[in-house]
């Protein structure tokens, strides 16, 4: 379900490498969600995992997780996204639960020494 609400992209990255030893191709976590980053319960955000360049031959998997909720049913994300061979992005979908209002998530995408993320919350429903 999507709600005809007028979007604007936030961003909210976040770089958790341990050092410039090794360079990631991981570049940026987006949510293409609501005004300062609260959706209303029960919406899909669209999110865009970035990377620096074109991803290697056979892609490149990256790994999703969530925390920071208190509520985690309340957030859906699939654990991995790979971005195809020589693209630099892919698009998945979190979606949120119609339950849960006034939660907060942190989205993270990891792939070698990176990590990016991203945070959402929920809003009761218009």
């Amino acid at each position: 379900m999507r709600v005809g609400i007028q979007r604007r992209r936030v961003n909210s990255l976040s770089d958790h490498s341990p050092g410039f030893a090794q360079q990631s191709l991981l570049s940026s976590v987006r949510l293409d969600s609501f005004t300062n980053g609260y959706v209303p319960a029960g919406s899909l955000v669209t999110a865009t995992v970035t990377l620096a360049a074109g991803a290697p031959a056979g892609g490149l998997t990256v790994a999703l997780s969530k925390s920071l909720s208190n509520a985690p049913a309340c957030f859906s994300v699939p654990a991995t996204v790979t971005v195809p061979a020589g693209s630099t992005s892919v698009m998945f979908e979190i979606s949120t639960s119609t339950t849960c209002t006034n939660d907060h998530v942190k989205i993270t995408a990891t792939n070698q020494d990176a990590s990016r993320s991203a945070s959402l919350s929920t809003v009761p429903p218009q």
